[in-house]
Parts: C-alpha cells; sequence; structure tokens
C-alpha cells in the first residue's frame, strides 16, 4: 500500500476547484456573448467540465484525507472508511462527508431548490448521469458503426442558462472542503 503524499494531493484539489471555476466562467461568458444560446455544444461542454471538475475536487478531498491519515490511495468514501477501520483510526471527517452525501447537516446545505435534499443529491445525479453517458458503448447497425449521442441528450437536457446551479454546486464543494480540512486541524 502506497502512502499518499499530503501536499500533491491538497494541490490537486485546489487545481480541481481552480479548473471548475474557469468552466463556469467559460460556460458563463458563452451564454452571456450569445442568449439564443446558438453554440450549444460549447456549452454542454462548459458545463460538463464543470461538473467533472468538482467531482474531481471531492475525489481529490478523499485522497488528501486519506495521506493525512497515510493511509493507501482511496476512490471512494467507502473505501476510505475501510482502511480507516484496517488500521484502527478514527476520523470524525467521515461523519461530515456522509451527512452531505445525505443531506443531513447544515453546512452542507444550500438555500435555494436543492434546500430539502442538500446541494449533494443533486450534484451527484448529474454527475453519475453524465459519467454514465460518457461511456455508453456504440452499437452496431447494418455494419457500420453507430454511436450513441450521448452529448446530444445532454444538449437539449440542460436549461438555457444552468449558471446559477452550477454556482451552487461549486460553492458547497468549497465549504465541503473548507469544513474538512478544519476538522482535520481541530482533531
Amino acid at each position: 500500500m502506497a502512502m499518499l503524499d499530503g501536499r500533491m494531493q491538497l494541490q490537486r484539489t485546489r487545481r480541481a476547484i481552480y479548473h471548475a471555476e474557469i468552466q463556469l466562467r467559460q460556460y458563463s461568458r458563452l451564454l452571456s456573448d450569445n442568449e439564443h444560446f446558438q453554440n450549444r455544444f460549447e456549452a454542454v461542454s462548459y458545463f460538463e467540465g464543470c461538473v467533472f471538475f468538482i467531482g474531481l475536487a471531492y475525489r481529490s478531498l478523499l485522497r488528501e484525507l486519506a495521506a493525512f491519515y497515510r493511509l493507501g490511495d482511496v476512490g471512494s468514501l467507502d473505501e476510505l472508511e475501510q482502511q480507516l477501520a484496517l488500521t484502527g483510526k478514527r476520523a470524525p471527517e467521515i461523519q461530515i462527508l456522509r451527512d452531505v452525501q445525505t443531506g443531513e447537516g447544515g453546512s452542507g446545505r444550500i438555500s435555494g431548490e436543492d434546500s430539502d435534499n442538500g446541494w449533494w443529491v443533486s450534484f451527484n445525479e448529474r454527475y453519475e448521469q453524465l459519467f454514465r453517458a460518457a461511456f455508453q458503448v456504440p452499437k452496431q447497425q447494418g455494419g457500420a458503426v453507430v454511436v450513441q449521442e450521448a452529448v446530444m441528450f445532454r444538449s437539449s437536457d440542460i436549461a438555457p442558462d444552468e449558471s446559477a446551479q452550477l454556482r451552487a454546486w461549486l460553492s458547497g464543494m468549497q465549504r465541503l472542503i473548507e469544513q474538512v480540512r478544519a476538522s482535520v486541524q481541530e482533531w
């Protein structure tokens, strides 16, 4: 089990947030330049890029925790919990992450349409939807390969402007990162 470098994981998390902010700015810029949404595919790519970078920030945060507790690489909260259990270590940050995933706990919430479920629930649904679409298998049709148009279905799926939703998710992730890091410092 290779140990993770904490500083490197911290930088990865920061970079993921930074890139999500860039994608959000580009998405918002494109929409403000073109109210008729003529370049829909470019907007979709910025939207999806922002969502993927927010997801990457979460995974990087998990790796930060693994590095802090001197564990091996982890890909999910469950894996982090398993490794902590094997080493007999306790991490109060696990409960913070669980609360956000279930929409519990005030600090994980954002007021507005997602206040009942928490921001993570709506973010994770969209993230999973995009992730599944990205890995659809091409279909054979009459000897030719016909690629299912995953991006096409998404382009009609996004509202004319989902900047507010992206900002809410990015803000929620930034607050989660701050809260987890503060908990690590206290602990």
